[in-house]
């Protein structure tokens, strides 16, 4: 008669295919991820509130957010160039003591030869609203014609998108738009 190991792997009797990596992380409690979270840097941490809803109000929840690096701690601005002040310098003012600037503000990362100017017209919880100038057609010159469009822009993730046309404004008229973003409440923007 043949013993048996105990140490001989049981057959799996299961038909369904099984996910390992899925059940391993699915055995983390809130508390072990917010651990982790905290060990990261501020911009990791928040670039990780879109993996998932249930991450999301994890990180926003008030009593984890102690826990976690604390975001950003700054504004910012722009400032006109003195030789042409169609040209904006862009900043960040930042006041916590003692931390490098996490984000470059210069908005280097839009393409200069669709962009000829960008005007900062708001910001809210990291995001910007720019007015952005661009050549009416590939071949302008700096004195043609130019159109403007409206975009937002994440400078911590260096990604932009371009938003809808925005009506003619009649002579002497004037548009004002304002940005609205809460990441903590949801992944979704409005302008108004």
């Amino acid at each position: 008669m043949e013993e048996k190991s105990p140490l001989k792997k049981k057959k799996n009797n299961n038909t369904g295919t099984t996910n390992p990596p899925a059940e391993a992380a699915s055995l983390l409690t809130d508390d072990l991820i917010v651990e982790i979270l905290s060990r990261l840097p501020a911009r990791s941490v928040h670039r990780l509130k879109c993996v998932s809803p249930s991450w999301r109000d994890l990180i926003a929840d008030p009593v984890h957010r102690k826990k976690l690096p604390h975001t950003l701690a700054g504004f910012l601005y722009n400032t006109y160039a003195r030789v042409d002040p169609r040209f904006h310098d862009f900043h960040f003012a930042d006041v916590s003591i003692g931390a490098a600037t996490p984000i470059d503000p210069s908005l280097r990362f839009l393409p200069r030869d669709k962009y000829w100017y960008v005007a900062q017209l708001d910001a809210c919880n990291g995001l910007l609203l720019c007015r952005s100038y661009m050549p009416s057609s590939p071949s302008a010159k700096d004195d043609d014609v130019v159109e403007s469009r409206y975009i937002l822009c994440n400078p911590a993730t260096e990604r932009w998108l371009h938003l809808p046309s925005h009506p003619k404004v009649p002579p002497g008229g004037r548009v004002f738009l304002r940005l609205a973003f809460d990441p903590a409440a949801t992944s979704y923007f409005h302008v108004l």
